[in-house]
Parts: structure tokens; C-alpha cells; sequence
């Protein structure tokens, strides 16, 4: 199913259909195009559920459309805000927290942006730079043991 709890299929071109939109689904890491990886961090007021499905699926709907590429889609609950935050005539002291991972060009960020602080439902949209994490380190920092194999003390 996907976030709304509609029923997704696969067809027999290896795309999953969910109601009017069909998406093609990424199989190998490879195949992503060589965009730069985003986070979009969205609150968004206080609603019910079908009201804040509906709000998510045009937020995707409107990236899928500029031809950004969804990655995954995570709700971190509804909670109070630290503070009090005014937007579109209403003053919101609740909201949900929602973790949107795209990939995108980057001349897509500044508009997706600018639509996004135009929707009402919408209180504060924030978009980051997914920075890829550092390569793991396979040996140890050589300052940590001596040559007996034993760690070294500060003094």
C-alpha cells in the first residue's frame, strides 16, 4: 500500500500503479539518475488523517511531475511545536512531522519552495542537502595503540 493506504500493484512492465498515477520502480542503485539527493522536512498543521494524505500526495504529485525522483516518505508523528507559529492567518501550536527523501535537479528546490510555503496546510517547509555519509573506516586511528597492542593513556 502506499502512504495513504491505497492498494499498489505491479503490471507486467515492472511499474507499480496505485489509482490514476503510475510509478516506475528503481530496482538497482544504479539506475538512479546522477541528481543530487534531498531531505524535505515538512510540518504541516494539525488534520485528520485523509486531510494529511491528501496534502502528502499532492506534495509528491508536484515533485513526481518536475521530475524528481521519491526515495521514501516518513511520518514522525503529530506533537506540539517548541513555539507558537503563525502562517496563513492561523496560529498553530500543533502539527505533523513528515521526512520526505528525493532525488532532484537542482533548479528544482527554489520552486518547490516557493509552492510549498504558498499551501495553506503547510507550516513550515525546510529543505536539505543529503550529504552522502563518509566511506567506513577499515583501520584504526594509529595514535590509539602502542606497539604492544595495549591502548595508549593521556596523561
Amino acid at each position: 500500500t502506499d502512504f495513504t493506504g491505497v492498494p499498489l500493484r505491479r503490471d507486467h512492465t515492472g511499474s507499480i500503479t496505485s489509482g490514476r498515477r503510475s510509478l516506475t520502480v528503481l530496482e538497482k542503485r544504479e539506475s538512479l539518475p546522477a541528481m543530487p539527493r534531498y531531505e524535505l522536512a515538512l510540518i504541516l498543521k494539525a488534520m485528520q488523517r485523509p486531510e494529511t494524505a491528501a496534502v502528502l500526495r499532492r506534495t509528491v504529485e508536484t515533485l513526481l511531475e518536475r521530475g524528481a525522483v521519491v526515495r521514501a516518505l516518513e511520518s514522525l508523528g503529530e506533537r506540539e511545536l517548541p513555539y507558537k507559529i503563525s502562517k496563513h492567518n492561523l496560529r498553530h501550536c500543533r502539527a505533523g512531522y513528515f521526512l520526505l527523501d528525493f532525488h532532484a535537479a537542482p533548479g528544482l528546490v527554489a520552486p518547490l519552495l516557493d509552492h510549498l510555503k504558498r499551501d495553506v496546510d503547510v507550516v513550515r517547509p525546510t529543505v536539505l542537502k543529503n550529504q552522502q555519509p563518509p566511506p567506513p573506516q577499515s583501520a584504526p586511528c594509529p595514535g590509539l595503540e602502542t606497539a604492544t597492542g595495549k591502548r595508549a593513556h593521556k596523561r
